[in-house]
């Protein structure tokens, strides 16, 4: 870590971030439960690539609304409040979120007049009974487009006036709703009940924080009375931060899209492998970078810019040095990984081992789309939204032009691979502008990319040796076997990587 001038807020920061782990665990955890719950109830299958391709665009698009609300609406109210007053922060707020929802409406009352018109577009199933399930999946998703959109608007709230503990302890009623509506609607709707719980969960998301709201000052006359003129203002950062948010999602979208033509379940596969590779990412990113967020927000409202360098460069290291093994622990233990979680009921070996294929590509990939939150996040704290804009349009491009070549290579491991390249040269894309904003990065980027090399280097080979020492021992239950050397394997790395950051010190 570089050394801060002012320890006392890198104190603040750990301990948000320890609390923040603390309850991303516990949210993981019960994530795990649910994905476990997923495999085990519907597996994969025909029904259940229905599902997958029916709900991409609504999904995709209720995430691009509840991701570029939150980024969108931190920095803003944080402004707001240092150069006017609470109340004329809270009525910017609302009329950014009305905005927000406006713009959502449009693609949710397009679908719900032609669902079948959008199942035809994304796929090439014209069965009846594929377009009467694929109808339904999407109606179903439709109002999770608004609903998310409102949560994602309130975690920006929150966030700004450092209250990270509420939306990092969400997670865990979000999952457990979505895991009561499987087990007791699975069984006789299928595959449908995964869009009912979804409804269900995003609902619970947002009816929990707003009393928080409340109490923090918010009131109707602001919901309904809200300023127009500053809130359309903020289309130039809104429209723009959704963008990026859609460009680099749209990745995953079109793995799944590029998947349809390849054998039964590839398309499941891949949703699984991104739901693992999620999985960690998620908590790498609530731990780290929602407070970074905070922070960047906070000196760029003051103008502090060598505190800016400091906090940016501190977060880039820590994002590496908590990802690179995580990264690794994917790769090397992904057949064991995805068969202690998700081979249950009706999910085989034969699925484990399509699964594990896709983990393969996407595990590679974690620590790159892991540092994006921490490069784009400055950009749209100091109102800059180009460069993430730019970097991540080259990264949807170059993923379609790899995903059409590797596909006829390794199939879908193959589209995995083509994400996983793609994100790589999307984060390097942010450095030369970071650069040139912060001045020279030239030492702090050399011990970085030695940290990266020498530590991965460790980790790689102790865990590839003590996986092969893992496998060779008898368990009498699979299970044990997994769960063994997922232990012992990630154990080692982790320390192979924690000898040589100490060693690097020196």
């Amino acid at each position: 870590m570089t050394e801060i001038s002012g320890i006392l807020p890198w104190k603040r920061f750990f301990k948000w971030g320890a609390g923040i782990a603390g309850l991303a665990v516990l949210s993981r955890c019960s994530g795990l439960i649910r994905e476990m719950v997923v495999a085990h109830c519907v597996g994969i299958g025909e029904s259940v690539d229905v599902y997958y391709l029916a709900s991409a665009v609504p999904l995709f698009v209720a995430w691009m609304g509840d991701a570029a609300t939150t980024q969108t609406v931190l920095p803003l109210f944080t402004r707001r409040i240092e150069a006017d007053s609470l109340e004329s922060a809270w009525r910017l707020a609302c009329g950014v979120l009305w905005i927000a929802l406006l713009i959502v409406a449009v693609p949710v009352v397009a679908a719900t007049v032609a669902p079948l018109a959008l199942w035809r577009a994304i796929s090439a199933s014209d069965g009846a009974s594929n377009a009467a399930l694929a109808r339904m999946i999407i109606l179903l998703s439709l109002p999770v487009m608004l609903v998310q959109t409102v949560g994602g608007w309130q975690t920006g709230i929150l966030q700004s006036r450092k209250r990270f503990f509420l939306p990092a302890a969400i997670p865990m009623a979000y999952n457990l709703a979505l895991v009561f509506v499987l087990l007791v609607g699975a069984r006789h709707w299928g595959v449908l009940a995964l869009a009912v719980g979804l409804l269900a969960a995003e609902a619970m998301r947002t009816l929990l924080q707003w009393p928080t709201l409340v109490r923090m000052g918010i009131r109707m006359h602001h919901v309904f009375r809200p300023d127009w003129t500053s809130a359309r203002r903020s289309l130039t950062h809104l429209i723009p931060i959704a963008s990026v948010v859609g460009l680099q999602q749209i990745v995953f979208i079109t793995d799944r899209l590029m998947a349809k033509g390849l054998p039964e379940g590839s398309v499941s596969a891949l949703a699984y492998g991104h739901r693992l590779l999620i999985l960690p990412y998620s908590m790498l990113v609530a731990a780290v970078a929602t407070p970074l967020f905070s922070m960047f927000s906070e000196c760029a409202a003051q103008d502090d810019i060598p505190r800016l360098k400091e906090w940016v460069v501190g977060g880039l290291r820590l994002m590496i040095r908590l990802g690179l093994p995580i990264t690794l622990m994917l790769v090397v233990l992904r057949v064991p990984l995805v068969r202690m979680l998700f081979q249950h009921g009706a999910f085989d070996e034969h699925a484990t081992q399509l699964a594990s294929s896709a983990v393969l590509g996407y595990g590679m990939s974690l620590v790159f789309f892991a540092v994006l939150p921490v490069l784009s996040q400055y950009f749209y704290a100091v109102g800059e939204v180009r460069t993430p804009l730019l970097a991540s349009g080259v990264c949807a491009v170059l993923n379609i032009g790899l995903n059409t070549l590797f596909r006829d290579l390794w199939s879908h491991a193959g589209i995995a691979v083509a994400s996983a390249i793609s994100f790589a040269v999307c984060a390097g894309l942010h450095l030369p502008a970071l650069q040139k904003r912060l001045g020279s990065l030239a030492k702090e980027g050399h011990l970085m990319l030695r940290e990266f090399l020498l530590s991965g280097l460790a980790m790689g080979f102790c865990m590839a040796v003590c996986l092969v020492l893992a496998q060779r021992m008898a368990f009498s239950r699979p299970i044990v076997a997994d769960l063994v050397t997922t232990t012992i394997v990630g154990g080692v790395g982790v320390l192979a990587g924690l000898v040589v950051w100490r060693l690097s010190k020196r």
